[in-house]
């Protein structure tokens, strides 16, 4: 079934009242996405963000190898996206120093410095949350250490998250975790509880699908009958992950670790202005495609869901728009 949802016709609801979103992923996939929603929420318990804890490169695999901290840039880059301070306090937390204070991030700063106060992990990002005042909740998956390792085809294993992002010439057979890792109860209570699940977006392999590599978040998931499961594509393949993929294989990999079929797919219809496709294929980057004859089974959602500039990326409101009209749609 395909849906059009993006026509002046159809009316966006408002707020979300007492339904409950979750998001699940990491890198900067979901910050347009929270971005969107959070003008729709009424309080912090509409909008969870499940985020992977398995960052190993940048100011976050400094900060997790020299003071034993989990990685906090992704969490720390979802939580100004929900943020309900000033802009510049937000920029504050994105603030990036150069080499001559290793490039750390000063957002990443105050997470490391709030774990060590309090104690934990868990703590520390509740504390920074009240900082930046956010519409929602970030949800650490895991608040215990992990590796994230990858195994190619030719038999390779790429041990780590900086190390399967920066290999390029690599065809990804299967992905696992070091150890079996102990899921947040947070995160868990949050996916039992909740409307709908998001998947993405974000990278596949080292954003999305980590999450899900937790059996207690594929156990939660799969016990909520009533929940919708919702793929958000992705807009631009990534090199040496996703070459090549439409959106049926992204389906189709989420739908292979999570043992469970996703239920809707929200995609990107509009193609990119030949100068910002020009920027991508250079780094061969390429629109991913919507094969409709391979999405009979699930809702289709498609539209025109992008900024176009020197970026092609997610429009937060276009995107939100799309979200919130799926949550009220039976």
């Amino acid at each position: 079934m395909i849906s059009r949802f993006f026509t002046k016709k159809r009316q966006v609801p408002k707020s979300l009242k007492n339904k409950k979103i979750v998001c699940i992923g990491g890198g900067t996939g979901l910050f347009s996405l929270l971005s969107g929603l959070k003008e729709y929420a009424d309080s912090s318990r509409n909008i969870k963000a499940i985020i992977t804890t398995l960052d190993s490169g940048g100011s976050s695999g400094k900060l997790r190898t020299q003071y034993g901290v989990l990685p906090p840039g992704d969490i720390r880059n979802c939580m100004v996206a929900l943020s309900d301070e000033s802009k510049i306090l937000n920029e504050l937390f994105q603030y990036r120093f150069d080499d001559n204070i290793d490039n750390h991030n000063f957002g990443n700063l105050i997470i490391t410095a709030l774990t060590k106060i309090t104690g934990d992990f868990a703590s520390g990002v509740r504390e920074a949350s009240k900082i930046l005042r956010i519409r929602g909740e970030v949800i650490p998956v895991s608040l215990e250490s992990n590796t994230l390792i990858a195994r190619c085809v030719d038999g390779r294993e790429l041990v780590s998250e900086a190390v399967i992002d920066t290999t390029v010439d690599k065809i990804i057979d299967k992905i696992y975790l070091k150890t079996e890792g102990q899921t947040n109860p947070a995160a868990v209570k949050a996916l039992v509880e909740a409307d709908i699940i998001i998947f993405g977006p974000g990278d596949l392999y080292t954003s999305i699908l980590p999450n899900i590599l937790f059996p207690k978040v594929r156990r939660a998931i799969n016990s909520n009958l009533r929940a919708k499961k919702v793929l958000i594509s992705p807009v631009m393949s990534k090199p040496g992950e996703t070459d090549n993929f439409v959106v049926s294989d992204f389906k189709r990999e989420i739908e292979k670790y999570l043992k469970a079929p996703i239920t809707h797919v929200i995609s990107n219809s509009h193609i990119p202005v030949s100068v910002a496709l020009n920027e991508y294929q250079k780094e061969n980057k390429h629109p991913v495609a919507i094969d409709e004859k391979n999405l009979k089974d699930i809702k289709l959602i498609k539209g025109n869901l992008i900024d176009e500039d020197k970026l092609v990326r997610h429009n937060p409101e276009n995107l939100a728009k799309a979200v919130m009209r799926l949550v009220f749609t039976k």
